[in-house]
């Protein structure tokens, strides 16, 4: 449930940040620089949900249960990045006030990191959906007489500083 809610409100906000950034040649300076930091909140957020993400990632997870909770967070963000990928467009090669400039500017900076949250997402989602491949029990029992014959050492984690 939280999930869901945390998603539908991450979606809304970007909505609402790129209808403010699509109109932000009519906005005052005020009103661009609380944007501008709202972007930088949102990257900011963003960032963190990827590393958290690929931490629950590393500590290994239920394909089957992963890619459907993630599949639906892809569905819901695909349409809301189109839309955004247009306001995007619309501000190319465009003459804008310094202070409407950084916030178009900011706003592509979250956007690239939304960008890469999704792929990332959809990388995992595309992977955990893959067939597991069959056990191959020879190559185990080699390994296992490998390790019992001192020709091998088990396999320790790295710990990254």
């Amino acid at each position: 449930m939280t999930t869901e809610v945390s998603r539908d409100l991450s979606v809304s906000v970007l909505e609402q940040v790129a209808n403010f950034v699509d109109t932000v040649e009519d906005r005052a300076p005020e009103e661009i620089s609380q944007a501008i930091k709202i972007c930088d909140f949102l990257q900011a957020m963003f960032a963190e949900s990827r590393r958290s993400i690929g931490e629950f990632l590393a500590q290994g997870v239920d394909a089957k249960e992963f890619a459907t909770k993630y599949e639906k967070a892809l569905n819901d963000l695909g349409p809301t990045l189109t839309g955004i990928d247009k306001i995007i467009a619309h501000f190319q090669n465009k003459s804008l006030t310094p202070p409407a400039d950084e916030c178009v500017s900011r706003f592509k900076d979250l956007m690239d990191e939304v960008l890469g949250l999704y792929h990332f997402i959809r990388g995992a989602v595309d992977k955990a959906k893959l067939p597991h491949p069959p056990t191959d029990w020879a190559r185990i029992e080699e390994a296992r007489n490998a390790y019992e014959r001192g020709e091998t050492k088990p396999f320790q984690r790295l710990v990254k500083s």
